[in-house]
């Protein structure tokens, strides 16, 4: 049987004024049965994770989320390329127009116990836990809901929305389960 390949594409439509229409089309990931990898390269990788990482099929595929310039952020899930339930992680990733893909935000850990990215807002041992798809405005915002947990004998855990430059940076909240609500200091978000 031969393998199928699937490939996600970027395609970039842009005007000017009486100059017509001019089409971009720029490969993002390219998918297989052995996971995907790179444009123009034949080995897998995911930003931010081990070689041996790629990106995993999900049914039904989120959406991305495409700006005025081209620039794409989406959520998607990662795992080993040998094994898909070994080192299962999702995370927000970005897709800027002749810059490499990488990762804004995601549930993997630098360390055990510590997380790769800090969730604003709460005790350092919070990790995020899951990703909604995103939303990406033409001022470059991402904008994100995520779950997230904490370990330890007071375990907290939560859902917030948060924000974040396309080109990366700081994780800002908006607001949690634990931000209170303007004019009812006595009630939260939930």
């Amino acid at each position: 049987m031969k393998p199928s390949a699937k490939f996600f594409m970027l395609v970039v439509l842009t005007t000017a004024p009486g100059m017509g229409a001019t089409i971009t089309i720029e490969q993002v990931l390219r998918s297989t049965s052995s996971g995907t990898s790179a444009p123009g390269t034949s080995t897998p990788g995911v930003p931010g994770r081990a070689a041996n990482f790629v990106f995993r099929a999900e049914n039904p595929i989120p959406p991305p989320s495409i700006n005025d310039s081209g620039d794409l952020a989406f959520r998607a899930r990662s795992a080993s390329n040998g094994n898909a339930n070994v080192g299962t992680e999702t995370g927000i990733y970005a897709k800027r127009v002749g810059f490499p893909m990488s990762v804004l935000a995601d549930t993997t850990e630098a360390s055990p116990g510590v997380p790769m990215f800090a969730v604003p807002g709460r005790p350092a041992n919070n990790r995020f836990t899951s990703f909604r798809p995103p939303i990406l405005n033409n001022a470059g915002d991402v904008v994100f809901q995520a779950g997230f947990s904490s370990p330890g004998t007071t375990p907290s855990s939560g859902t917030g929305v948060y924000t974040v430059k396309i080109t990366g940076g700081s994780i800002v909240l908006i607001a949690d389960t634990f931000t209170p609500v303007p004019g009812f200091p006595t009630a939260v978000f939930n």
